[in-house]
C-alpha cells in the first residue's frame, strides 16, 4: 500500500491507500492502472483482473461523479524487491489483519480490501 503524501487538497492526505490514479481522456481504466503502476512503482504487468467498481455521486457537495475501480494484481517476491517508489511518502506490504487495525486507511480502499479479504462470503460455492 502507499502512504499518501501529506498534501492539503488531495483526498486523504497522510493515509494509507491503494496505488492507482486518474484515467486520462480516451484511456481505458485497465490501461490507466498499468500506466500508473509503471509510473509510481516501475511495475510492468498486464496480469490485472477487475475486482470491484464503486461509483460516487458527489454533485450534492459541489464535486463531480467519480468512480473507483479496484483490480487484483499478482506479483512475485522478486517483483516486490524491485519496486521503486516514485509517488507517496512510503509504501509497505500488509497482511489482511494488519490493514484493518491501522487508524489511517482511506475508507473506500479499506472497504474494497475488506471485500477482497471476505470475498468467499459473497461468491457462489462453485467460485470459492
Amino acid at each position: 500500500m502507499q502512504l499518501r503524501d501529506d498534501i492539503p487538497g488531495i483526498f486523504y492526505p497522510g493515509y494509507w491507500g491503494c496505488f492507482g490514479g486518474a484515467v486520462s481522456a480516451g484511456e481505458e481504466p485497465a490501461s490507466a492502472l498499468s500506466r500508473e503502476l509503471n509510473e509510481e512503482l516501475e511495475i510492468k504487468s498486464s496480469q490485472i483482473v477487475e475486482f470491484v467498481h464503486f461509483e460516487f455521486d458527489l454533485t450534492r457537495v459541489g464535486q463531480k461523479k467519480v468512480c473507483r475501480i479496484y483490480y487484483q494484481l499478482s506479483i512475485t517476491s522478486d517483483m516486490v524487491s524491485q519496486l521503486v517508489l516514485h509517488e507517496g511518502a512510503d509504501m509497505r506490504l500488509f497482511e489482511d489483519s494488519e490493514i484493518f487495525d491501522l487508524p489511517n486507511v482511506a475508507p473506500y480502499d479499506s472497504f474494497a480490501l475488506w471485500l477482497y479479504a471476505a470475498r468467499s462470503r459473497f461468491l457462489p460455492n462453485k467460485n470459492r
